[in-house]
C-alpha cells in the first residue's frame, strides 16, 4: 500500500499573525486542520503510513500529528530542504510501494488520489500530478503536451504563446523510481531540479485534470473568506469528514465543544474547539479560533480571533485578526498590515 506524504514546512510568512506560534497546516478548518483533513484523504484512499515534514513552528505540527490517530513520522527540517529535498529523509518510508502519494499541507481540496494513483503506475511514469486546466500566465503554471507535463514557468514568466496551461493543486501520486532524482543531503527544488531530471532519464509526468473545489490559505484575510464559503456552501466537499452547519439563517459553524449560547449571529461564523461567544456578543462574518473569547457586549465584523485570544466586554473590531499577548492582554491587527 502506498505512503503519503504532507509538505508542511513552509515558513507560514504570509498568515501572520495567525502562523506566529503555529504551522500554517495546523490551523482548523471546520473542526479539523487541513493536516488532519489531508491525512484521513489520504488514509481512506489505501495510505498505510505518513510522512510529514516541519520546519517553522515543528512543535506544533508534532502535536497535531499526536491528534490523528494515524501512524505518521515527522520530519523536521534544518535547514530547509525544499520541495524536491523534503523527500530526502523520509525516502525508505515513502518508497516501500511502487508509488507515493504527495500533498501541500495548507492546500485543501478532496483529490481523486486513486485516478492520480492508476496514472502514476503506467510504464515509464515519474508520476502524475492533479491540475485545474486554463492558468493564467504570469502567476506560476504547467505547461502541458500531448496530456503530459512538459514545463513549469514561475510566477512572473511568461510561457510561450499558445502554450497550453495549467495550475498545479499541490497534489500529486509520485513513483519510488522518482526519489533516485532527489540529491541526498542538500535541499533541492521539486519541478526545477528533481523533475528535469527525471524527464532527462526517460521518465515522463501525467496530468489528472480537477474540477472540484480547491481553497488556498494564503493570508488571514483569505483564510476567513474560505471559512465562511464552506460554511456558507454547506462543507460537503472538505476532505476528511464534512462539517456538521447550522442553518441559520445565517448559517454557522458551532464545535461540539464550543459555546455560544446567547450569542448574536449577524452573519455567517465559525466557532473552533472550546471558543466561546458570551450572550449578548454579535458576530458577523466571524470566527472564532480553539479556545477563543468574546465577551458579553463586544461586537466582530469580519474578524478572526486567535488561539486562546479573549475580546473583553463591549469591545469592536472590523477587519482583522485579534490576538492574545498574555491571559489578559490581546492586540488587533487589521487586515493586510
Amino acid at each position: 500500500m502506498p505512503a503519503a506524504m504532507i509538505l508542511a514546512a513552509g515558513l507560514g510568512e504570509r498568515m501572520r499573525p495567525l502562523t506566529v506560534r503555529r504551522a500554517k497546516p495546523t490551523l482548523p478548518v471546520l473542526g479539523a486542520s487541513s493536516l488532519a483533513r489531508l491525512a484521513r484523504a489520504a488514509r481512506a484512499a489505501g495510505a498505510d503510513a505518513l510522512a510529514v515534514n516541519a520546519h517553522h513552528a515543528p512543535e506544533s505540527v508534532e502535536a497535531e500529528i499526536g491528534r490523528l490517530g494515524l501512524p505518521a513520522r515527522l520530519y523536521v527540517e534544518r535547514p530547509l530542504m525544499g520541495s524536491g529535498g523534503a523527500y530526502d529523509a523520509p525516502r525508505a518510508l515513502l518508497g516501500a510501494d511502487d508509488v507515493f502519494f504527495a500533498l501541500n499541507g495548507d492546500t485543501l481540496l478532496d483529490p481523486p488520489l486513486a485516478a492520480l494513483a492508476a496514472a502514476a503506475r503506467a510504464p515509464g511514469r515519474g508520476g502524475a500530478f492533479l491540475v485545474r486546466p486554463g492558468a493564467l500566465p504570469g502567476r506560476g503554471c504547467l505547461e502541458l503536451q500531448d496530456g503530459l507535463f512538459a514545463a513549469r514557468h514561475p510566477r512572473g514568466s511568461t510561457p510561450p504563446a499558445g502554450a497550453e496551461l495549467a495550475d498545479y493543486l499541490g497534489a500529486a501520486a509520485l513513483s519510488r523510481a522518482l526519489l533516485d532524482f532527489v540529491p541526498r543531503g542538500r535541499p533541492s527544488d521539486f519541478f526545477d531540479e528533481v523533475v528535469p531530471a527525471a524527464r532527462a532519464a526517460g521518465l515522463s509526468f501525467a496530468v489528472v485534470p480537477f474540477a472540484g473545489p480547491c481553497l488556498e490559505f494564503t493570508s488571514p484575510r483569505g483564510y476567513l473568506d474560505n471559512l465562511l464559503a464552506l460554511v456558507e456552501g454547506g462543507a460537503g466537499a472538505l476532505p476528511g469528514g464534512a462539517a456538521a452547519i447550522a442553518p441559520g439563517p445565517p448559517p454557522r459553524f458551532v464545535h461540539d465543544e464550543a459555546e455560544a449560547d446567547g450569542a448574536v449571529f449577524a452573519g455567517p461564523a465559525a466557532l473552533e474547539r472550546n471558543a466561546r461567544a458570551a450572550r449578548g456578543a454579535t458576530l458577523d462574518r466571524a470566527a472564532l479560533l480553539e479556545g477563543a473569547v468574546v465577551e458579553e457586549g463586544a461586537r466582530l465584523t469580519r474578524v478572526v480571533v486567535d488561539r486562546g485570544a479573549r475580546v473583553p466586554p463591549g469591545a469592536e473590531f472590523h477587519d482583522g485578526v485579534v490576538c492574545a499577548l498574555s491571559e489578559d492582554e490581546h492586540v488587533f491587527h487589521p487586515f493586510d498590515r
